[in-house]
Protein backbone atom coordinates (compact mmCIF):
# COMPACT_ATOMS: atom_id res chain seq x y z
CA UNK A 1 0.00 0.00 0.00
CA UNK A 2 1.11 3.61 -1.02
CA UNK A 3 1.88 6.06 1.30
CA UNK A 4 -0.68 8.47 -1.16
CA UNK A 5 -3.07 5.52 -1.02
CA UNK A 6 -3.27 5.51 2.65
CA UNK A 7 -3.29 9.38 3.32
CA UNK A 8 -6.41 9.17 1.18
CA UNK A 9 -7.63 6.23 3.12
CA UNK A 10 -7.07 8.81 5.82
CA UNK A 11 -8.75 11.19 3.82
CA UNK A 12 -11.75 9.80 3.30
CA UNK A 13 -12.37 8.37 6.32
CA UNK A 14 -12.06 12.11 7.83
CA UNK A 15 -14.34 12.93 5.35
CA UNK A 16 -16.63 10.40 6.26
CA UNK A 17 -16.71 11.12 10.22
CA UNK A 18 -17.43 15.01 9.38
CA UNK A 19 -20.27 14.24 6.85
CA UNK A 20 -21.93 12.25 10.13
CA UNK A 21 -21.56 15.01 12.41
CA UNK A 22 -22.91 17.21 10.59
CA UNK A 23 -25.85 15.44 9.22
CA UNK A 24 -26.37 14.71 13.07
CA UNK A 25 -26.21 18.66 13.82
CA UNK A 26 -28.89 19.29 11.05
CA UNK A 27 -30.76 16.24 12.59
CA UNK A 28 -30.84 18.04 15.91
CA UNK A 29 -31.59 21.47 14.48
CA UNK A 30 -34.66 20.30 12.95
CA UNK A 31 -35.48 18.67 16.17
CA UNK A 32 -35.07 21.60 17.85
CA UNK A 33 -36.89 23.81 15.53
CA UNK A 34 -39.82 21.37 14.97
CA UNK A 35 -40.33 21.22 18.89
CA UNK A 36 -39.98 25.30 19.23
CA UNK A 37 -42.55 25.78 16.83
CA UNK A 38 -44.88 23.00 18.90
CA UNK A 39 -44.28 24.66 22.29
CA UNK A 40 -45.17 28.06 20.26
CA UNK A 41 -48.42 26.95 18.76
CA UNK A 42 -49.18 25.87 21.81
CA UNK A 43 -48.63 28.60 24.47
CA UNK A 44 -50.52 30.42 21.68
CA UNK A 45 -53.73 28.28 21.63
CA UNK A 46 -53.44 28.74 25.48
CA UNK A 47 -53.18 32.50 25.23
CA UNK A 48 -56.24 32.53 22.93
CA UNK A 49 -58.22 30.10 25.14
CA UNK A 50 -57.29 32.04 28.08
CA UNK A 51 -58.47 35.16 26.33
CA UNK A 52 -61.89 33.89 25.46
CA UNK A 53 -61.63 32.20 29.22
CA UNK A 54 -61.76 36.00 30.26
CA UNK A 55 -63.88 37.56 28.00
CA UNK A 56 -66.73 34.68 28.93
CA UNK A 57 -66.21 35.64 32.69
CA UNK A 58 -66.19 39.11 32.02
CA UNK A 59 -69.24 38.87 29.84
CA UNK A 60 -71.03 36.85 32.39
CA UNK A 61 -70.60 38.88 35.79
CA UNK A 62 -70.92 41.81 33.50
CA UNK A 63 -74.82 40.42 32.77
CA UNK A 64 -75.31 39.44 36.20
CA UNK A 65 -74.67 42.79 37.92
CA UNK A 66 -76.67 44.82 35.25
CA UNK A 67 -79.95 42.57 36.62
CA UNK A 68 -78.90 42.96 40.60
CA UNK A 69 -78.79 46.79 39.50
CA UNK A 70 -81.84 46.66 37.42
CA UNK A 71 -84.27 44.50 40.17
CA UNK A 72 -82.45 46.74 42.80
CA UNK A 73 -83.41 50.14 41.13
CA UNK A 74 -86.68 48.51 40.40
CA UNK A 75 -87.21 47.36 43.87
CA UNK A 76 -86.92 50.85 45.24
CA UNK A 77 -88.66 52.71 42.26
CA UNK A 78 -91.55 53.14 43.98
CA UNK A 79 -93.55 56.36 42.59
CA UNK A 80 -91.00 56.52 40.12
CA UNK A 81 -91.64 53.73 38.33
CA UNK A 82 -90.79 55.44 35.24
CA UNK A 83 -87.14 56.45 36.43
CA UNK A 84 -86.13 53.39 37.42
CA UNK A 85 -87.40 51.76 33.89
CA UNK A 86 -84.79 54.18 31.99
CA UNK A 87 -81.85 53.52 34.94
CA UNK A 88 -82.32 49.57 34.44
CA UNK A 89 -81.99 50.44 30.80
CA UNK A 90 -78.90 52.34 30.87
CA UNK A 91 -77.26 49.83 32.72
CA UNK A 92 -78.44 47.17 30.69
CA UNK A 93 -76.86 48.78 27.73
CA UNK A 94 -74.01 49.80 29.68
CA UNK A 95 -73.71 46.15 29.99
CA UNK A 96 -74.05 44.93 26.74
CA UNK A 97 -71.57 47.93 25.85
CA UNK A 98 -69.37 46.43 28.03
CA UNK A 99 -69.84 42.66 26.78
CA UNK A 100 -69.07 43.81 23.68
CA UNK A 101 -66.19 45.15 24.22
CA UNK A 102 -64.69 42.48 26.62
CA UNK A 103 -65.45 39.97 23.51
CA UNK A 104 -64.01 42.33 20.59
CA UNK A 105 -60.84 42.12 22.94
CA UNK A 106 -60.72 38.44 23.25
CA UNK A 107 -61.11 38.37 20.09
CA UNK A 108 -58.35 40.54 18.98
CA UNK A 109 -56.07 38.97 21.01
CA UNK A 110 -56.80 35.80 19.66
CA UNK A 111 -56.34 36.37 16.45
CA UNK A 112 -53.05 38.16 17.41
CA UNK A 113 -52.38 34.45 19.20
CA UNK A 114 -53.36 33.18 15.85
CA UNK A 115 -50.91 35.03 13.72
CA UNK A 116 -47.82 34.03 16.26
CA UNK A 117 -48.87 30.84 15.50
CA UNK A 118 -48.78 31.02 12.21
CA UNK A 119 -45.62 32.39 11.99
CA UNK A 120 -44.05 30.21 14.30
CA UNK A 121 -45.21 27.36 11.44
CA UNK A 122 -43.74 29.59 8.81
CA UNK A 123 -40.68 29.73 10.41
CA UNK A 124 -40.04 26.37 11.39
CA UNK A 125 -40.92 25.30 7.73
CA UNK A 126 -38.40 27.38 6.33
CA UNK A 127 -35.99 26.07 9.17
CA UNK A 128 -36.54 22.53 7.75
CA UNK A 129 -36.50 23.29 4.43
CA UNK A 130 -32.77 25.24 4.82
CA UNK A 131 -31.39 22.26 6.56
CA UNK A 132 -33.08 19.76 4.24
CA UNK A 133 -31.18 21.63 1.34
CA UNK A 134 -27.91 21.87 3.48
CA UNK A 135 -28.19 18.15 3.62
CA UNK A 136 -28.91 17.55 0.14
CA UNK A 137 -26.06 19.99 -0.62
CA UNK A 138 -24.11 17.92 1.51
CA UNK A 139 -24.70 14.96 0.43
CA UNK A 140 -24.37 15.99 -3.12
CA UNK A 141 -20.75 16.96 -2.62
CA UNK A 142 -19.90 13.79 -1.46
CA UNK A 143 -19.60 12.02 -4.82
CA UNK A 144 -17.92 14.53 -6.15
CA UNK A 145 -14.08 14.78 -6.69
CA UNK A 146 -12.74 18.44 -6.39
Amino acid sequence: MTKFSKVLGLFLIAFAAITFVACEAANKAVDATQEAATNAAEAAGDVAGDAVDAAGNAAGAATEAAGNAAGAVGDAAGNAVDAAGDAAKAAGNAAANAADATVEGAKNVAEGAKGMAKDAVKATGDAVEGAGKKMKDAAGHEGHNH
